[in-house]
């Protein structure tokens, strides 16, 4: 069932636009089918979406056709408690060790190195959140 829907347009530059009369502009689709409601904060966790995830979700549901997108939120809605929801909240785990041999190789001696100067206040700042989160540390290694 097709419905319309009258949309105020915001222009955000300056380039001429002209829009006819029943003109298509969008199509809207329908991304929390079925998930249900919380009445109170005593509710069960189950039967919603964390709004951190749906936010992703409607960023990336556009290659989705509906039954997919009712399977990622049905996904969603089962493992939300072991998917990292921002920044500051990484996903880490304890089971997976790792170590990189490098045998009797000799490290090559290169300078590091550096971004280009438009990306390095960026660059900077990725480097020092993760340090913080401790997803890394600083090197000291001859590698």
């Amino acid at each position: 069932m097709k419905k319309s829907v009258p949309v105020i347009n915001l222009k955000v530059n300056s380039f001429p636009v002209t829009l006819k009369r029943d003109t298509v502009i969008a199509e809207s689709r329908l991304v929390c089918a079925g998930i249900g409601t919380v009445t109170s904060p005593a509710s069960s966790s189950r039967n919603k979406c964390p709004q951190q995830l749906l936010d992703l979700l409607t960023l990336s549901y556009r290659d989705l056709d509906n039954q997919q997108t009712i399977t990622v939120i049905q996904l969603i809605e089962e493992y939300h408690d072991v998917l990292a929801t921002d920044d500051d909240m990484p996903g880490k785990t304890g089971i997976v060790h790792h170590k990189i041999i490098t045998g009797d190789s000799q490290s090559i001696r290169q300078h590091p190195r550096r971004p280009p100067l438009a990306e390095r206040e960026e660059a900077e700042k990725i480097i020092t959140d993760k340090e913080r989160q401790g997803i890394t540390e600083p090197s000291s290694s001859h590698w």
